[in-house]
């Protein structure tokens, strides 16, 4: 019961998941339990900043949403910028990117998550641009083992 319940709870769709147990055996001897459940919000919108004195500014936001066809799958679309006020344009770094998830893809305890994403970095020896796509399959091997298999291209 309570690894259903984890079950449930690790695929973030849900603000509460009460399991209540009947107060009798049914006529087969099972003691029957209802398990209710209640949606999260289905997007959300964060964002956040920060400050250095070596980086700058930089700046920070996403967009989530849960749910997205009914069956737990995410998109997220996030996004920073930092070196804001450390040089010009040129100087600025960046990484802005799309997530999809999808829980449960090739059966149970596994996941399938698809990225694509450009990010520009610029210590100050060189300058790097990429735009990359990432894919991979997670599977949970038991409560505390997960394998994980994918490739990036960038």
């Amino acid at each position: 019961m309570r690894k259903a319940e984890k079950n449930l709870r690790d695929l973030g769709i849900f603000s509460s998941i009460p399991v209540v147990e009947a107060k009798s055996l049914d006529d087969d001897g099972h003691l029957p339990l209802t398990i209710y459940v209640a949606d999260r919000k289905r997007s959300v919108v964060g964002g956040g900043a920060t400050w250095s004195s070596v980086e700058g500014v930089g700046l920070e936001a996403y967009w989530r949403h849960r749910n997205l066809f009914g069956r737990a799958e995410q998109l997220a679309i996030e996004g920073s910028v930092g070196r804001l006020t450390n040089g010009g344009a040129d100087d600025l770094e960046y990484d802005a990117h799309v997530i999809f998830t999808k829980p449960d893809s090739f059966g149970p305890a596994t996941s399938f998550s698809s990225t694509i994403g450009a990010k520009q970095e610029r210590p100050e020896t060189y300058q790097f641009r990429s735009v990359y796509g990432k894919v991979r399959s997670s599977k949970n091997l038991s409560e505390t083992l997960t394998a994980t298999l994918g490739s990036e291209v960038s």
